[in-house]
């Protein structure tokens, strides 16, 4: 039988689990608590409609949640720091993917008028445009 989270132990568990990295239903499930309840709690939450237990339980939640995220972000801002440019260009595209995320390009966007200017430089390596001898 799982455990409920509306006992303080459990729900502290379960964020300690979120915390440390886990998706809620994978915290739930290490946890040995309901992950049905969680879900129940944070839907209901989002619709105003909850119970006190349940705002304890989706606020509890998405707290740990945004420890995680916050932990996160600081370890990104802290690399880029000091000059890891991957961590900068994660932040970019993860706190402002409309401007730097890659955006899916459909057939009708590409523009297929262009030139193209080709210069030849000639090497004492064969190469592969070399006609075969």
């Amino acid at each position: 039988m799982l455990k409920s989270v509306k006992d303080e132990r459990v729900l502290a568990e379960v964020r300690d689990y979120i915390r440390d990295g886990s998706y809620p239903e994978t915290a739930c499930w290490v946890a040995g608590a309901d992950y049905k309840e969680v879900e129940t709690a944070i839907q209901r939450y989002d619709k105003g409609e909850a119970t006190k237990e349940q705002e304890k339980i989706a606020i509890g939640i998405k707290q740990a949640l945004a420890e995680l995220q916050l932990n996160h972000t600081r370890n990104v801002k802290y690399a880029a720091d000091a000059g890891d440019v991957k961590a900068s260009m994660w932040t970019l595209k993860n706190m402002f993917p409309e401007k730097y995320n890659r955006q899916e390009v459909s057939e009708g966007d590409v523009n297929t008028d262009f030139n193209i200017n080709l210069k030849i430089i000639k090497s004492e390596h064969k190469s592969l445009l070399d006609e075969d001898e």
